[in-house]
């Protein structure tokens, strides 16, 4: 089960008519360029009613505070990252390959960066948001992909404890790598940080950390 689920927002109202949807998505468009240009701090629900052209009162209507409306922000962001892994990775299956370079780890960095502004900002100014935890779903779309190719794969031989403690350190990885990417401005080192990595998941899974010459 994926537990950005469990923390879906629950909105005071759910817009129905065009007019209701029109002003809900504005509200959220709002919010997000308010906290790309002045940060968590100053993103009140003052400010991200002037600039969604609506009253505070309307947007109360679909929201109790300004949490409820970034945590559909960062919903949103966490499923098109997962989108962006599930594209690359039907696009490596047709094929007939399976991630025979960094190019996944180079898309999963690319897909953050979308959000850089927003998640830093969030992640530094509002720890009680969690939002690491909204992209969970993402590590457990990398723990299913790993573990079907370790057993489609029977020279790779772990024992279940094994390949659950595998997986384990290399999702925890992977979580504390994007933590620090979205934290910190490493978007000059994204090449370097993908390679490494990929070489980190190649080198647990073949026992070495040295990239396949012709793809895992």
């Amino acid at each position: 089960m994926r537990t950005e689920l469990n923390m879906r927002v629950k909105q005071r109202r759910s817009p129905v008519q065009q007019r209701s949807r029109d002003r809900f998505e504005a509200i959220v468009s709002a919010t997000s360029q308010v906290l790309r240009d002045h940060g968590y701090g100053q993103c009140s629900t003052g400010a991200i009613a002037k600039a969604a052209g609506v009253s505070k009162s309307s947007l109360y209507q679909y929201f109790p505070d300004k949490d409820a409306i970034i945590r559909v922000l960062v919903e949103r962001a966490a499923a098109r990252t997962r989108l962006v892994i599930d594209e690359h990775l039907d696009e490596l299956f047709c094929q007939g390959r399976f991630a025979p370079d960094p190019g996944l780890q180079l898309r999963l960095l690319e897909a953050l960066d979308e959000y850089r502004d927003i998640a830093s900002s969030l992640i530094r100014e509002a720890p009680q948001l969690a939002v690491d935890r909204y992209f969970m779903g993402i590590e457990q779309r990398c723990c299913d992909l790993l573990r079907a190719y370790v057993n489609s794969n029977p020279d790779l031989d772990f024992s279940p404890a094994e390949l659950d403690a595998l997986l384990l350190v290399i999702t925890a990885s992977y979580r504390a790598v994007c933590h620090e990417y979205l934290r910190n401005d490493l978007r000059p080192q994204r090449e370097s940080i993908a390679a490494t990595l990929f070489n980190l998941t190649v080198g647990a899974l073949r026992g070495n950390h040295e990239p396949p010459a012709s793809g895992v």
